[in-house]
């Protein structure tokens, strides 16, 4: 004999709206273990940045459960698609602008050695002899050239050590800014997809007040 199925309650969203939060937290997680990996900043604590961010991305994903938990009107189901996509943009966006800092500023080295053997080091913007040393050569080539990186980096043959370390915060802030907002529209992009799907509850239109009916005039007396 079939059971009818049960309509989801309250609990149920608000489950549905919370695990998608965590999926979201542990799928930017997954990608900047895999194939972003290139992109996590050779430092000291990046995972200790990330794990932060990652923390503070959920308690806000929760709170806009709150409100995102409500039924939601046609319109508003717009406006969240749109934020969706707009929130999808600026991912790309900071994905690309990202990668470029990444490529200009973090060299593998020694060059010549497989990428199993390769270490990763971020580097500072050129002073002008440095510019004039590198010159038509790449980063890696030239702190080979110079004696390797612990000997480029104390004696500030090519980058001074404050710019190596402004690149360093640049880096690290990108890194979680690019985190979170890659988190935040994978958790929008969730919920508007799971709203959208039939049978979920919309709030209904506003009704509006009836008109007041006039008055009857006064019966005539004979």
């Amino acid at each position: 004999m079939a059971t009818e199925a049960r309509p989801a309650g309250p609990f149920d969203s608000l489950v549905a709206i919370v695990a998608s939060a965590a999926a979201s937290v542990v799928a930017t997680l997954a990608l900047f273990n895999s194939f972003l990996s290139e992109l996590v900043p050779p430092i000291e604590g990046a995972q200790l940045s990330i794990g932060m961010v990652s923390f503070g991305t959920t308690i806000v994903l929760l709170a806009l459960s709150l409100l995102i938990r409500k039924r939601l009107s046609s319109a508003n189901q717009r406006w969240l698609a749109v934020l969706a996509l707009v929130l999808l943009a600026a991912a790309f966006w900071a994905f690309f602008t990202y990668r470029d800092v990444v490529r200009t500023y973090v060299y593998a080295y020694p060059a010549e050695r497989p990428a199993s053997e390769q270490t990763r080091h971020i580097r500072g913007e050129l002073h002008e002899m440095g510019a004039k040393r590198s010159k038509g050569m790449r980063i890696a080539e030239a702190v080979k050239m110079f004696g390797g990186p612990q000997l480029v980096e104390s004696r500030e043959l090519l980058w001074e050590e404050s710019a190596q370390h402004a690149m360093t915060g640049r880096l690290e802030r990108w890194y979680m800014f690019l985190s979170m907002l890659l988190t935040t529209a994978l958790y929008v992009v969730a919920i508007t997809v799971w709203r959208a799907l039939p049978g979920k509850p919309r709030a209904a239109p506003a009704k509006k007040p009836a008109a007041a009916t006039p008055p009857s005039p006064p019966e005539e007396q004979p």
